[in-house]
């Protein structure tokens, strides 16, 4: 689920297959942004202890539910799929990209081995690199249209709740062609990083001694298998090693807008990616909304 939510899951071979992986858990989606944007809907609750006896004393903080019922007693259960429009949109733009131009890729490289040139050489995540740089590039002004409409709960705003288009051409008019590509430094980084990471990982997992059996296709028949749950626990690592850069695009797609949320005599603002994650680092929520479902704050 925290893959999902991430948009960690490696995409299909067919783009809808992909946007409806990606935008069922929508609603749970949206209450985590309003997390990552420092909203909460109810005051955090006093805990002795977060784990039975053993655990420290701090706070207990509403849960993606409590967002999810909070949203629906305000604004009707349908307001739970607010955005929902401009997310599915840059999912499926993502994922159409992505086949598209890897389909290229792939036919370049097909023709680079027939010539006998070398490209074998870390072909893979060169490859992943360049069509999610595309993908990420192509989509950013849907994602931060996305963004905007779901921090819109959190000043009751309606500025954009017009349809896509005049969503964009609103934030053309009101920041220029900056705005539409606000948070996408953060962004970049965190592609070129995760997947050149998790190769690292992988390699590190596969290569090593004590699991040189298990990835053997010699004598493990359950290799191939193998390879892919390598490739699940490389994908949690990075995702969780990487999280504060994902954090720190969702607040910086917001910056410089009409919103409540980048309102500087209320919430605090940033003028680049480096700002915003040292202020995070200082106030030690680096991981803020990283897991949605469980929430605790420690006193330290």
């Amino acid at each position: 689920v925290i893959l999902l939510l991430n948009s960690e899951m490696e995409y299909t071979h067919h783009p809808v297959i992909s946007s409806l992986l990606n935008n069922v858990l929508y609603p749970i989606h949206y209450a985590r942004t309003l997390m990552m944007l420092g909203c909460e809907v109810k005051p955090a609750v006093y805990k002795a202890r977060s784990l039975g006896l053993f655990g420290p004393a701090g706070y207990k903080l509403p849960n993606c539910f409590s967002y999810l019922r909070v949203m629906a007693n305000q604004n009707g259960w349908v307001s739970i799929w607010t955005g929902f429009t401009p997310h599915v949109i840059a999912d499926f733009v993502s994922s159409s990209v992505y086949y598209l131009v890897s389909i290229a890729l792939t036919n370049r490289v097909r023709l680079a081995s027939k010539d006998g040139l070398d490209v074998s050489t870390n072909r893979e995540a060169a490859i992943q690199t360049i069509l999610k740089l595309v993908t990420v590039v192509v989509s950013c002004p849907f994602y931060v249209v996305s963004i905007r409409v779901m921090a819109q709960f959190i000043g009751k705003e309606n500025i954009y709740n017009a349809n896509l288009l005049q969503c964009i051409m609103h934030i053309l008019r009101s920041e220029g062609i900056s705005g539409l590509f606000a948070g996408l430094a953060p962004r970049i980084v965190h592609v070129i990083l995760r997947i050149w990471l998790m190769r690292f990982i992988q390699v590190l997992i596969i290569q090593h001694p004590s699991f040189k059996e298990l990835f053997s296709e010699e004598s493990n028949a359950n290799y191939k298998k193998n390879k892919e749950i390598a490739k699940v626990v490389s994908a949690l690592s990075t995702q969780a090693l990487l999280y504060p850069l994902n954090l720190t695009a969702v607040l910086m797609s917001v910056q410089g807008s009409e919103l409540l949320v980048a309102d500087s005599r209320l919430f605090k603002t940033f003028d680049s990616s480096i700002q915003c994650l040292k202020h995070l680092h200082r106030i030690g929520q680096l991981n803020r909304g990283y897991n949605p479902f469980f929430r605790f704050y420690p006193i330290k």
